[in-house]
C-alpha cells in the first residue's frame, strides 16, 4: 500500500486488478460497496461501480459499528467491502466467522473472502483469489472456493 493512499492512485497493475475484479462480481448482484478512504480503494471499485451503477460508500466507524450498520441494512443482499490487509480478520470476526489465517501480509491484495450468512444465522467464510497471483500467506484447503458466490466481502486493496 502506497504512504499515502489519498493522493497515489493505482500502479498498472492495480488497474488490472480492478478489471479482474470487476470480471469476477459483475454478475453478483452487488447492491452495495463499502471502501476505505483514499484513491486506491476508490480506484479499485472504480469499474464494478460504474457496470452496475452504485457509488461506493466510504466507511470510517469502527469495525463493530460498521458491521451492525451491514446486517441491520443489507440482510440478505451481496455487499462488497474493500478493506486494507489489517482490518480484514477483525471484520470477519466481528461478521461471526472464524478468520482463516491469524494474519494476512501487506502483500495480499488480490483475495478475497465470501462470507456468507444464512438465515438460520449459520456463518460461512470461504478465500479466492482474482488477477494475476500476489499473495504470500498460504489459503487453507478448507477454505479454497472454486466458483465465487458473495455475500459479504472483504477482498484486500488493490496497489
Amino acid at each position: 500500500m502506497a504512504a499515502n493512499n489519498n493522493t497515489v492512485g493505482l500502479s498498472n497493475e492495480g488497474q488490472d486488478r480492478a478489471q479482474a475484479l470487476l470480471k469476477v462480481l459483475k454478475r453478483e448482484k452487488i447492491q452495495a460497496i463499502y471502501i476505505p478512504a483514499g484513491k486506491v480503494a476508490n480506484e479499485t471499485v472504480m469499474p464494478l461501480s460504474a457496470k452496475a451503477k452504485i457509488l461506493a460508500r466510504v466507511y470510517t466507524d469502527s469495525v463493530s459499528a460498521f458491521v451492525k450498520k451491514l446486517t441491520r441494512n443489507f440482510q440478505g443482499t451481496n455487499v462488497l467491502i474493500v478493506a486494507q490487509y489489517k482490518d480484514i480478520m477483525p471484520l470477519m470476526s466481528e461478521l461471526g466467522v472464524s478468520p482463516p489465517f491469524t494474519e494476512l501480509n501487506e502483500e495480499d491484495y488480490d483475495l478475497i473472502f465470501q462470507i456468507t450468512i444464512y438465515e438460520n444465522d449459520k456463518r460461512e467464510v470461504f478465500v479466492s483469489n482474482y488477477g494475476k497471483k500476489h499473495h504470500v500467506t498460504e489459503i487453507p484447503q478448507q477454505y479454497i472456493i472454486q466458483r465465487f458466490n458473495p455475500s459479504f466481502i472483504p477482498p484486500v486493496n488493490s496497489h
